[in-house]
């Protein structure tokens, strides 16, 4: 095919009709301060070092940023210096290729025993008697559980129960109706035993004003345990925050832990950590070296730090020892807690007081 006769064909733009001049990005000037991504925290030379060596597993820990809103100064990372740990040559070989480890939980299926069919008076309908014969297990015997209540003037001292045990009998307290079912059945089937659960009911039924003393009682043990659980708890969290603070060990194995996850993740935005939130230890554990040992970076941690400091690590665990009960502390929890007694202590002294009043121990 013949080419085109010069000047057919696509005529050039015309003049003016493309990007105007002056108006594209000047060179040398990226994004506008402050319109990008927060600032990262400034680094020194050392942490923001480029890549030595080969590309290893990442690492998903989280970050902590210094700066002034959060001066390094004021923390424990300010006193940790990576330096100490050095001899990091077998990440390179047990963590440069591994495959993600899936774990997969398996949920244990619970069954529950259904109780054997027995021959006794019954009044309850079926759903009501298995709930108060599982909720009842941790009582004393009907006949002690009788002679407790009937004995209470209202003295905190005379609380032999647990709260949640107090709860459970004013939720099931039997009422009028129940009182009078109970009377019927005893006319009608003398010599019958009561099944268990109504052997507690027809017990409590049998106190005079056991309405009142169970309330009475639930009040008191209520609250007495509520401010004696909060105090202990906020003691837990203090205890375990200034071993958490003070301990040289766990110094140590955070240097440690901060050398080896620099070292994994170097030449990627999550190196050159000044510091990581304590949560991201258990991601250490995530990562896994390849078969047939299938040991995690944690176990790698441990073992630096057991090298490294052998004196500090095996005072570790003593020094640490007070965070195994502050652990158990759910912070949100406490406070709910304190908050509710502060909301009904009040109004629970007051019932008291009245209830009191009423109640004689009976002969």
């Amino acid at each position: 095919r013949p080419p085109a006769p010069p000047g057919k064909g696509a005529p050039p733009p015309p003049p003016g009709k493309g990007a105007p001049p002056g108006k594209g990005a000047p060179p040398g000037k990226g994004a506008p301060p402050g319109k990008g991504g927060p600032a990262a925290a400034p680094r020194s030379k050392a942490q923001a070092s480029a890549l030595i060596g080969p590309k290893l597993r990442p690492l998903f820990w989280s970050v902590i940023a210094f700066g002034t809103r959060f001066p390094k100064e004021k923390t424990v990372w300010n006193e940790i210096d990576t330096g100490a740990v050095t001899k990091l040559a077998e990440l390179e070989e047990c963590f440069k290729a591994m495959e993600p480890v899936a774990i997969a939980g398996k949920a244990g299926a619970r069954t529950a025993a259904a109780d054997p069919e027995t021959r006794f008076k019954k009044i309850l309908d079926p759903a009501r008697s298995q709930r108060i014969a599982i909720s009842f297990r941790s009582l004393p015997q009907p006949k002690e559980l009788k002679r407790l209540l009937n004995s209470f003037t209202g003295d905190p001292t005379q609380i032999s129960l647990g709260a949640e045990q107090v709860q459970m009998l004013v939720a099931e307290m039997p009422t009028p109706d129940m009182i009078e079912s109970m009377r019927k059945a005893e006319r009608e089937r003398r010599g019958v035993p009561w099944d268990r659960p109504e052997q507690y009911l027809r017990e409590i039924a049998s106190v005079p004003h056991f309405e009142a003393r169970l309330r009475a009682w639930g009040f008191l043990a209520g609250l007495s345990e509520a401010t004696g659980d909060s105090a202990a708890r906020v003691e837990k969290v203090r205890q375990g925050l200034h071993a958490v603070q003070t301990s040289p060990a766990l110094k140590a194995f955070l240097t440690t832990a901060l050398a080896v996850g620099n070292r994994m993740n170097a030449g990627s935005t999550r190196g050159g950590a000044e510091g990581f939130a304590l949560e991201s230890l258990v991601k250490f554990d995530d990562v896994k070296t390849g078969p047939p040992q299938r040991r995690s970076l944690l176990h790698y941690v441990v073992f630096c730090f057991h090298r490294d400091f052998p004196k500090l690590a095996g005072a570790l665990q003593q020094e640490l020892a007070a965070v195994a009960g502050a652990k158990t502390v759910c912070l949100k929890e406490a406070v709910k807690e304190a908050e509710g007694v502060l909301e009904h202590g009040t109004t629970a002294l007051q019932a008291v007081g009245s209830v009191a009043k009423r109640l004689k121990p009976d002969a």
